[in-house]
């Protein structure tokens, strides 16, 4: 089987048993989104001898991510019943919701954009500039470098996912 099909096939039901478990639309989908993304990266290396065998990594990962998400809640869990506890939220929202220059969140996104791109050889740097900054159909990124639209699509996943890898790199970096 190749990723998209499991990915077709499988994708609702993920979706389906996270929402049992955790009753929330959104962080069901999350945990799915989650799961299939690890799946993706682990792809090359993982093998499954059948139907089964693959079903049950993807409910195992999917409970795990839920799992997460559950102690990641408890720990910012804080109770509210106290004045002390309020300021410290209401701090914190002050900050969460401090104005945003456009401007310099631009600029930002540009330096690490030409960062991005400034690691790829010439032809991944073209696929980048049609798929990322300007978000061509696969079609028309195959028409422009003689490939057919499959593997337009596969090149570009392999990008995204060496760009997520660079990225990972760019912020370690800036902590």
């Amino acid at each position: 089987m190749i990723y998209d099909e499991i990915y077709r096939k499988f994708y609702r039901v993920i979706v389906n048993y996270s929402y049992r478990r955790v009753k929330d639309k959104f962080y069901a989908e999350e945990a799915a989104n989650e799961t299939f993304r690890l799946l993706w990266i682990e792809w090359q290396t993982m093998s499954f001898p059948n139907e089964n065998a693959l079903l049950s990594w993807l409910y195992k990962t999917a409970a795990n991510k839920i799992k997460e998400r559950g102690r990641d809640k408890q720990a910012n869990y804080i109770p509210l019943d106290s004045e002390s506890v309020r300021n410290i939220v209401d701090l914190r929202a002050a900050v969460d919701y401090e104005e945003i220059d456009p401007q310099r969140e631009e600029q930002k996104l540009l330096m690490y954009m030409s960062e991005l791109r400034c690691r790829l050889n010439e032809e991944d740097q073209k696929l980048f500039d049609l798929v990322i900054v300007e978000k061509q159909p696969y079609k028309i990124v195959a028409e422009e470098l003689k490939i057919t639209p499959d593997a337009a699509k596969m090149r570009s996943m392999r990008l995204r996912h060496r760009l997520l890898q660079f990225v990972g790199e760019i912020t370690s970096k800036c902590k």
